[in-house]
């Protein structure tokens, strides 16, 4: 009896120690990045003055890449086992460096309109480099053939258009 009386006394220790943190503040938290990622996308793809997209566009870039600073998040475990055990990245419901691929090709876009091949060929460029994974492919190819109207686009103004049909 005395064993059983260890036994359960251990399980309700372990299982207080166990017991998540209320949810309230790392929610708001998340929903607070979240919100300002979508305000800055929104901005990027609604404005027309390309130096503001430029902007909305590193912006995004920048947040794809960084990662939580894990000050906020506490893992109730033993503080031999915590110092192993990385901290989790922040989920939000949209894939920021998705946003960020899709303001990035949008702000090369409305720059190649504005006869601004520099600042087009910067920002294909930009996704082209920066999202080499598999699952960002649409976002490549549109880069990339964005990138070839900047390169070809003053060549082929001055050769003539390729016939469609044989005579």
């Amino acid at each position: 009896m005395k064993k059983l009386l260890s036994i359960v006394s251990m399980l309700v220790v372990l299982g207080g120690c166990q017991t998540p943190q209320p949810a309230g503040k790392s929610t708001t938290l998340e929903n607070t990045a979240f919100m300002h990622l979508w305000t800055t996308y929104s901005e990027c793809r609604s404005s027309s003055d390309l130096d503001a997209m430029r902007a909305a566009a590193r912006q995004l870039n920048q947040a794809a890449t960084t990662r939580t600073s894990g000050r906020d998040f506490v893992l109730p475990l033993p503080k031999q086992i915590q110092r192993l055990v990385s901290k989790p990245p922040t989920r939000l419901a949209v894939d920021p460096k998705a946003m960020a691929a899709a303001c990035t090709l949008h702000t090369g876009h409305a720059a190649l309109e504005a006869g601004r091949n520099d600042v087009a060929a910067e920002m294909f460029r930009s996704v082209m480099d920066g999202h080499p994974q598999a699952e960002y492919a649409y976002y490549v190819e549109q880069a990339r053939l964005g990138f070839a109207q900047v390169v070809i686009g003053p060549q082929a103004s001055i050769q003539s258009p390729p016939k469609l049909f044989a005579d």
